[in-house]
């Protein structure tokens, strides 16, 4: 198996990085460089000796470049670290293709990485969450998931979106993951909810009678209890853990206190002549979204990387005017050895194939 020409790196790369993660909160350039030259050097060893023909090549290195264009998009949504999406792309020319098992995309392969990464992270995440709040918060925040507008907004946007979803993925050639699927649209829900505000019903509406006029398919049982299914899901995701997750995962750090890359759950902004403050519980593309479309800016940028010096200068020259003496901070969850876990389990599911 050619595998066993990468092992020793992945191995190397993946142990050092976690443990540095985990560590010191930051992934080191040089191992990610030095895993990209091993990589390539490696596979054009392997292609000189006949063992990659050329269109393999070709399909890896596609592979590959979209794994950088998949890492740069999630890191600029602010949903991960630029380190964080260097080692992705590292991972993705340390794997031959055929040790995919199961190919989520015969275009993007390296997407098995992503469904096996965030699905063992979001378990532990929910786990955490809910050992951590006490029982009469989370009857509390179920009770709220119950909201009949809300509902509707997710059967709209759950009857529309599948659709497009589907006509997407069949062209791409990409196998419908229901866990990987859920995430991105629960992503464009949030980012729809913002843009069109209360008007979000009506656009949803029109896109329903689209998909009826078009799709022959919502007069099937199968559709309808898989769009029941996912309006479970969201509910619980939108309503309820999400809420969860805020309180579990965050606490208040005095400002005098404030360190470099530490990631505000609370954006401040100043209304007439006092600042306020507003819960950040939708971070990453919500959160910038909200900051653009807001009339009154916050102090700082919303992003994975964290507040910088100079947003923390800029916060204690105003502390004096400020009517409180804390913000809210999100304890962060090192990423690497959860990409490290995706990378294992493709391994052994490809093991296992063989």
């Amino acid at each position: 198996m050619l595998i066993y020409w990468f092992l020793p790196m992945i191995l190397f790369l993946g142990i050092t990085t976690s443990y540095e993660d985990i560590k010191f909160g930051k992934i080191r350039n040089k191992w990610i460089i030095l895993a990209i030259i091993y990589g390539i050097s490696i596979n054009s060893i392997l292609f000189a000796l006949d063992y990659h023909s050329l269109g393999y090549l070709i399909r890896f290195f596609l592979n590959s470049l979209l794994s950088l264009l998949v890492g740069f998009i999630v890191w600029y949504s602010s949903l991960w670290t630029a380190g964080d999406a260097k080692l992705f792309f590292s991972y993705s020319l340390l794997l031959p293709l055929d040790i995919y098992s199961l190919n989520y995309s015969k275009l993007f392969p390296s997407m098995s990485i992503l469904v096996y990464a965030f699905t063992p992270m979001a378990l532990f995440l929910i786990t955490f969450a809910l050992i951590k709040t006490n029982n009469r918060k989370k009857f509390k925040y179920f009770v709220k998931a119950f909201n009949l507008k809300q509902i509707v907004n997710f059967a709209l946007f759950l009857f529309t979106i599948t659709w497009f979803f589907n006509l997407f993925f069949n062209f791409l050639g990409i196998e419908n993951n229901y866990i990987f699927t859920i995430f991105l649209m629960f992503l464009i829900f949030l980012i729809i909810e913002k843009i069109f505000n209360i008007r979000i019903i009506i656009f949803l509406l029109f896109l329903s009678f689209i998909r009826i006029i078009f799709d022959k398919k919502i007069f099937l049982l199968q559709t309808w209890k898989s769009l029941l299914f996912a309006l479970a899901i969201f509910i619980v995701l939108r309503l309820f853990l999400l809420i969860l997750a805020f309180n579990a995962f965050s606490k208040n750090v005095k400002i005098k206190r404030l360190k470099v890359g530490m990631i505000p759950a609370e954006a401040i902004y100043a209304k007439g002549k006092l600042y306020r403050k507003r819960k950040i519980r939708n971070f990453g593309l919500m959160g910038i979204f909200h900051s653009i479309t807001r009339t009154n800016k916050y102090l700082f940028n919303l992003n994975a990387e964290g507040l910088s010096r100079k947003d923390i200068e800029n916060l204690r020259k105003i502390e004096a005017k400020l009517s409180y003496n804390t913000i809210k901070i999100q304890q962060t969850i090192s990423f690497a050895p959860f990409l490290f876990l995706g990378v294992i389990i493709a391994l052994m599911l490809g093991y296992v194939h063989y």
